[in-house]
């Protein structure tokens, strides 16, 4: 299969693998991870650092202290399914586990038909209980970097998900949001992602203030698909450093938004 590349990746981004992990009730109300999980989440992050099809990798908290998530993404699916392997290998996750610092609510791969199949192609894949959601659209305006880069380190992440209610009827209004956030100059992705009748926007910016760009931006294009009634808002989440909330938390509290803080991360990735 040919595909445009930049850089090393390929142009357009639909490889994100998303791990969502459940703190124990021991942990609930914390700002941190259960103590006896730190050394093991640190070591996670420690290892995907050496993984070459790796763009970005870590931690963020819920902001109650109740949930951690994974926030992820690989250059092709051959590469998140290595990034299995390397999970399975390393142990690390699986002791976590396995001694209830942790519990393991979901895992979904997100990327295109071709990417799903190549991911599904490691035993690993099944063993996790991988779900998975497949692209609609989607844009990138970043690159891989050789080594860690400061200047994408304190990126957020809006991970909104709707239920369809029409797809054929919220497609015209999905267009439009992708078409009008390819404008912004701090986007560094963002596309929709399908799982049944679930719709999921995948979407990052370089930091707090594009965040509020973003919003001010298309607020009014996901209001018309919501009042027309072709998908319905389940949740939607900021992930990113807490000391950015301000920037953006007045118009996001309006959404009924759920924050995440960053605990550990690398990013690989420059603008």
């Amino acid at each position: 299969r040919e595909r445009e590349v930049v850089g090393s990746i390929p142009a357009v981004p639909h490889r994100t693998s998303h791990t969502l992990l459940r703190a124990q009730p021991g942990s609930r109300g914390t700002r941190a991870p259960p103590t006896q999980a730190k050394p093991l989440l640190d070591k996670c992050v420690e290892d995907t650092r050496a993984e070459a099809g790796c763009l970005y990798y870590g931690w963020t908290i819920k902001e109650d202290g109740s949930k951690l998530f994974c926030r992820e993404t690989y250059v092709d699916g051959a590469a998140a399914g290595h990034h299995l392997s390397c999970v399975a290998k390393s142990g690390a996750l699986g002791e976590a586990l396995e001694k209830g610092y942790i519990a393991l609510d979901n895992i979904d791969l997100m990327g295109t038909e071709s990417d799903i199949a190549d991911a599904k192609k490691v035993p690993e894949f099944e063993g996790f209980g991988l779900g998975s959601w497949k692209v609609w659209d989607s844009f990138q305006n970043f690159k891989q970097t050789s080594s860690e880069e400061a200047s994408t380190a304190d990126f957020y992440t809006i991970q909104p998900t709707f239920t369809i209610k029409d797809l054929a009827k919220a497609e015209p209004f999905m267009k439009k949001c992708v078409d009008l956030t390819r404008t912004e100059a701090g986007c560094m992705y963002y596309g929709w992602t399908i799982q049944g009748d679930k719709l999921f926007c995948r979407e990052a910016y370089v930091d707090a203030a594009a965040v509020q760009a973003h919003l001010d931006n298309i607020v009014p294009s996901v209001g018309e698909m919501l009042d027309s009634g072709a998908a319905s808002l389940d949740k939607i989440e900021f992930h990113g450093p807490k000391e950015g909330w301000p920037t953006f938390k007045k118009t996001a509290d309006g959404f009924g938004g759920i924050y995440w803080d960053r605990y550990a991360s690398f990013s690989k990735f420059k603008m």
